[in-house]
């Protein structure tokens, strides 16, 4: 099991983004990753953490 499954990081990317009305696609933007990319972090996929 990943560090990320314990830590529940792609849940608290999506509750901080939502918290903060930044839409996947501005989130992107700021993290300088495509929208798919930066969805599956958030899905929890490919998350390397």
């Amino acid at each position: 099991m990943r560090i990320s499954q314990y830590l529940h990081l792609d849940k608290r990317l999506k509750s901080l983004r939502i918290g903060a009305d930044i839409s996947q696609k501005k989130m992107a933007q700021m993290l300088n990753l495509s929208v798919p990319t930066y969805s599956n972090y958030e899905n929890g996929y490919s998350c390397k953490w």
